[in-house]
C-alpha cells in the first residue's frame, strides 16, 4: 500500500501488506498469525512474510521506502535477524523501515531497543506503529529514538469532525518534532479526514482515501 508525502502526494514508499488466502482456513490474516504463534512457528511466517516482501522491494525507486512488520519474537533474536536483513542484502538498508507495534514494546522493551538500536547502526529507519493507541508512554517512545511515528486509524477516523482527536494528533506532531520523526496518519479514507490531517502538519499518510493495497512489484512474483 502506497505511503505518500502529505503536501505533494508523491509517493515516499510503500508498507508490504501480507494478506490470507481467500476462500481458504486462513482468510483472516490474524487468524493465521495467532496460529503460527500458538504453534511456535511465528518466526518461520514472518521469514516468509519478508522474504518475500524484500524480493517485489526489487522494484522500489530508489529514494523509496519499504516498510516491514515484524513480531517481536523475530525482532529479537539476532540469529533470524541476521539472516533476513545481513546476509541476503536484497534491496538496501536505507530503504528498509521496520515496523514494531505499541504491543511488541511492552511485551520486551530492553530486547527490542536493542534490537532497533542495531537496525539503526546498519541503516535501517525504525517505525512505532499504532502511536496513540494509549499502550505505550511517549517517554519509551522517545527513548526509542524512532524515524517515523504512524498513527493509530482510530485516532484518525472521522478526526475531521471530533476537535479532541485533531488536539492529540497536534501534541503528538510537536512531541515527534522534538525527537526529528517523521508523522504518519494511517486509515485516511475520506477527503475531509486528509484535508484535517494535512492541517494538522502530519507528514505522511496512507489508506483508501489513495489507493487499496495493490499486487506487489514486479508482478511476476505473484
Amino acid at each position: 500500500q502506497p505511503i505518500v508525502e502529505m503536501k505533494t502526494r508523491r509517493v515516499i514508499g510503500y508498507e508490504a501488506l501480507t494478506r490470507g488466502v481467500s476462500g481458504s482456513s486462513f482468510d483472516d490474516v490474524a487468524l493465521l498469525f495467532s496460529v503460527a504463534r500458538e504453534s511456535g512457528r511465528i518466526k518461520e511466517l514472518d521469514k516468509l512474510c519478508v522474504d518475500y516482501a524484500l524480493k517485489s522491494g526489487q522494484g522500489l525507486g530508489k529514494d523509496q521506502k519499504l516498510f516491514l512488520n515484524l513480531n517481536h519474537e523475530t525482532l529479537i533474536d539476532p540469529k533470524i535477524m541476521k539472516d533476513l536483513f545481513v546476509e541476503k542484502g536484497v534491496i538496501g538498508f536505507k530503504n528498509i523501515v521496520i515496523e514494531v507495534t505499541e504491543q511488541s514494546i511492552l511485551r520486551s522493551f530492553d530486547k527490542v531497543r536493542e534490537a532497533l538500536l542495531e537496525l539503526k547502526e546498519q541503516g535501517v529507519s525504525v517505525a512505532i506503529d499504532d502511536v496513540g493507541g494509549g499502550a505505550v508512554s511517549l517517554r519509551d517512545v522517545a527513548i526509542l529514538k524512532p524515524d517515523y511515528m504512524k498513527f493509530d486509524r482510530s485516532l484518525i477516523r472521522q478526526i475531521d469532525s471530533n476537535i479532541t482527536k485533531q488536539q492529540i494528533v497536534l501534541s503528538l506532531k510537536l512531541f515527534a518534532n522534538g525527537i526529528q520523526a517523521k508523522t504518519t496518519a494511517e486509515g485516511i479514507e475520506t477527503k475531509d479526514e486528509y484535508e484535517a490531517v494535512l492541517l494538522c502538519g502530519v507528514d505522511l499518510a496512507q489508506g483508501y482515501y489513495f489507493a487499496r493495497p495493490g499486487k506487489p512489484f514486479p508482478e511476476v512474483l505473484v
